[in-house]
């Protein structure tokens, strides 16, 4: 087989156009062309710019809304193939860290002279361009994606004739899934510039510093008529709460206490019983704590009712004050 068979290009527009018509047909060509011969046509005629076979454009060259892209690789292959080239290398620093910087130096026959150019994508600039820890190669093959970049930096501005402003795909796909609106990439020294709020309000009062001039008195806001603030509110008094019925262990615990009282005058428990006419303590209601009351202050100065004679002297010697534990209300 001879070097034009494996070198074939076609020689007039009619033979492009019918390559591209069979090219179409086939299962050669990336399944977004197929059956579309105005596209493969325009891919091929692009591709001839740059030097590229007809297969090898249409494996490499992609449109991506409108904008003619190409892979890395296929960048990468017509550089090399340039006739000025002299060598590239390729190499990542601090691997695997936060201060991962992949760098791309090409070298350039310039007449007598070899220039060279090298390029560098950190990190830190992937993440300023919102591109670090994205869904897709950024997260899977993120020093790959570093090496793509600086390699499309450093080929486009040494080889910007070779290329003639297309882009690497890879670089490409970042600006296109983009969310709108977002800013990819922000200049520190724009930043500066721009003052903030506290700053200009520092200015205009230094200006009026200068003047001598009364900033001016910011009146607050009247209240509508008719209208109260919350504060003016008075809050609701909390409900009181109800007192609990006296269970019949409180009342037995009232009639020891009014036993206790009675016993230091020489009453029995018994006797005091007999007295309000009831046969336990648990009967020892508040309304006969009320009764007692006085009959306990009688029986401390001496005067004894019926029933309630002391087998000892009393030893109290005043009575308790109203309210006390003697009458059983706690």
């Amino acid at each position: 087989m001879s070097n034009d068979l494996t070198k074939f290009n076609p020689n007039s527009f009619d033979e492009l156009l019918t390559l591209c018509k069979m090219l179409a047909g086939t299962q050669l060509v990336p399944r977004a062309l197929h059956g579309k011969t105005e596209d493969i046509l325009a891919i091929v005629m692009m591709g001839a710019d740059l030097r590229l076979s007809p297969m090898q454009s249409l494996q490499n060259i992609s449109c991506i809304n409108g904008k003619v892209t190409i892979w890395g690789d296929g960048m990468l292959a017509i550089v090399q193939g340039h006739p000025s080239f002299v060598g590239m290398k390729e190499w990542l620093e601090n691997p695997n860290t936060p201060d991962a910087v992949a760098y791309c130096r090409v070298h350039r026959r310039c007449g007598d002279e070899v220039q060279e150019t090298v390029r560098g994508f950190s990190v830190d600039q992937a993440k300023r361009a919102s591109l670090w820890g994205n869904k897709g190669p950024w997260s899977q093959y993120p020093e790959r994606m570093l090496q793509m970049r600086a390699r499309g930096f450093a080929c486009r501005d040494a080889f910007a004739d070779a290329l003639r402003g297309i882009m690497p795909r890879e670089e490409v796909m970042d600006y296109n899934d983009r969310p709108a609106g977002k800013v990819p990439m922000r200049h520190a020294a724009l930043d500066a510039a721009v003052p903030k709020k506290d700053s200009l309000i520092q200015q205009v009062e230094d200006v009026l510093e200068v003047l001598d001039v009364e900033p001016p008195l910011v009146e607050k806001p009247k209240k509508a008529p008719g209208l109260i603030s919350l504060a003016e509110v008075p809050p609701k008094p909390e409900p009181k709460k109800p007192k609990k019925p006296r269970t019949a262990a409180g009342n037995n615990k009232s009639f020891k206490k009014a036993t206790a009282r009675f016993a230091e005058c020489g009453i029995s428990a018994d006797q005091l019983l007999a007295f309000m006419e009831i046969e336990h303590g648990k009967q020892f209601t508040e309304a006969r704590a009320e009764k007692l009351r006085p009959v306990y202050q009688q029986v401390v100065r001496g005067q004894y009712p019926k029933g309630l004679e002391p087998m000892v002297t009393c030893s109290a010697e005043l009575p308790p004050p109203p309210g006390s534990d003697m009458a059983g209300v706690e």
